[in-house]
């Protein structure tokens, strides 16, 4: 983790309070929330203090009255979660299918330094009745500043229930053009419905340049508002039911997975020379605040990473405890039946607090059920993870990254963390996310040792270059003994090097408003999963 300097100026204080924002749901494919509570403040629909959960190809799965009763989705085609959107007025007989809807379209960029975009933006507009295509709103979302654009949509879409948002592409002068949106309002003319969002998300932050490539983040992201009166239950929630109720047992067999995994950990080297050293094996492993567990029950795969905060040996408190206490629970609660990566970290936190551990750290938590090739997650801080997954041969596509995690700080050098002190972070601020796993996918776990220090675009090289170049009477378990410790050894080069641009240099110099270069010498963990096809 970090060095929180910033933070320990009046002692070994780890966390600020407050801090705690209201995410809009977000999705990457599709939106959800789960949050027990939503609420609704006049015209506006918002979420409290809970973050999306982001489920591929509009999957609601279950919409839930609070009785929880099975919400009628007969209604005119509109799914049940559309239902009981807030409107300032009561809507206007719809216009006919041949007309068009008018929206007043609010942008909010952050005053973030660099969030703002000189790129092409579009918008579609998602409604109970239909999607509208990409529109453009144009170029120039300034940092801090605010701009309405009015747009027509090619069809009608019916009560709107939220977005989907999409930078165009950058040129290579543009090398920090990523975008941070902050709001999104949009306003129906014809029937006077307004909806707000609270997006506070990045599209196409490109990371660095590497062998003339450009590396960016996700450049589209959809975002839904979810009525007050409306409960979705997680897809990963679904895992708890009795599988003899699902059709064909529960499973498919096509979607059957098998994964190979393996894990590395590399301490600080400071630590190393006061005597600190690494323990590594298949199910678990730690080195200095750093500490993971990879264990596989019952067709239930759970994978993690935790980072404790090193500071608070100035109390007298060793964090690694901390840490390496959430991983053993969090492996006892897979090896226990437990299902979904979130209820996983609920049961690890839980324990650990219960044990009177005190400390505190970050955690990334992946949890596979392969009999269904279902993958969630949670995580906390700036730990995380990233699925890299194989391109189109024919179109000479090479892996890329189709999903990351994203860091959560309250500011540089101030990531969230559980911990034992009233300011610490609950497991229900983690970022959750749920998708489907392929044959070939590359899941890589790291704490911050390996995210500060590696851009994506070189941890995906890294992984082509294993792969490729692996013998072929090699196992994948064994190309993933050799991934992860590539990965570390990578990160551990890169942090001792002075000169190297790395994501943790170009932080600093945002935060600090200064030039400055170099890794960031740190403990280092890494958690390598391969999935092949049963």
């Amino acid at each position: 983790m970090r060095p929180s300097w910033l933070s320990f100026v009046r002692g070994a204080r780890v966390l600020h309070k407050g801090c705690k924002s209201e995410p809009a749901v977000e999705l990457e494919h599709a939106v959800l929330s789960r949050a027990g509570r939503y609420s609704t403040g006049g015209n506006q629909i918002h979420t409290q203090n809970r973050r999306g959960v982001r489920i591929p190809d509009f999957d609601l799965a279950l919409a839930r009255t609070h009785n929880g009763s099975q919400l009628d989705r007969n209604t005119g085609g509109a799914p049940a979660i559309c239902r009981g959107l807030t409107t300032n007025t009561s809507p206007k007989v719809p216009p006919k299918s041949n007309e068009v809807q008018r929206y007043a379209v609010k942008i909010a960029t952050s005053d973030f330094r660099s969030a703002g975009t000189k790129c092409e933006v579009f918008i579609s507009l998602l409604g109970q009745t239909g999607v509208s295509g990409y529109i453009s709103l144009d170029t120039g979302f300034p940092a801090g500043e605010t701009r309405e654009i009015h747009v027509s949509t090619d069809k009608e879409v019916g009560a709107l229930v939220g977005v989907r948002m999409k930078k165009g592409g950058v040129g290579s002068s543009q090398k920090c053009d990523g975008w941070l949106i902050e709001r999104v309002e949009v306003t129906d003319n014809e029937t006077g419905q307004q909806l707000l969002i609270q997006a506070n998300a990045w599209l196409g932050r490109i990371e660095s340049y590497a062998n003339g490539k450009l590396e960016r983040g996700p450049v589209e992201k959809t975002f839904l508002a979810v009525s007050s009166n409306v409960e979705v239950v997680y897809l990963e929630d679904s895992d708890g039911e009795d599988e003899s109720n699902a059709e064909g047992n529960g499973s498919n067999a096509s979607e059957r997975v098998q994964v190979h995994y393996s894990g590395s950990v590399l301490p600080h080297p400071s630590k190393v020379k006061d005597g600190a050293r690494s323990v590594i094996r298949k199910e678990s492993g730690h080195g200095g605040e750093d500490a993971y567990f990879a264990v596989e029950h019952n067709g239930l795969l759970g994978l993690g990473v935790s980072d404790g905060v090193y500071m608070w040996r100035l109390q007298g408190i060793d964090a690694g405890e901390f840490s390496r206490g959430l991983m053993t629970e969090a492996a006892k609660a897979v090896l226990g039946g437990v299902k979904g990566a979130r209820k996983v970290l609920q049961v690890a936190a839980a324990e650990v607090a219960a044990d009177g551990v005190k400390g505190s750290a970050t955690v990334c938590i992946v949890h596979i059920n392969t009999k269904k090739g279902k993958l969630s997650s949670a995580n906390i801080g700036d730990s995380g993870f990233l699925i890299i997954r194989e391109g189109d041969p024919l179109m000479g596509e090479l892996r890329q990254v189709v999903h990351s995690s994203e860091a959560q700080e309250h500011e540089f050098g101030r990531p969230f963390q559980l911990g034992h002190h009233e300011a610490a972070n609950s497991p229900d601020d983690a970022e959750t996310f749920c998708t489907k796993v392929e044959a070939g996918d590359v899941i890589v776990l790291g704490s911050d040792g390996l995210w500060d220090n590696l851009e994506k675009v070189a941890v995906v090289e890294l992984t082509q270059l294993v792969l490729s170049t692996a013998p072929a009477r090699a196992s994948l378990h064994e190309t993933a003994v050799k991934l992860s410790r590539n990965l570390t050894e990578a990160a551990f080069n890169a942090s001792m090097n002075r000169s190297k641009d790395t994501p943790y240099s170009r932080a600093a110099s945002d935060a600090f408003d200064m030039v400055y270069s170099g890794g960031k010498k740190d403990d280092i963990c890494v958690v390598v999963a391969i999935v092949e096809a049963v």
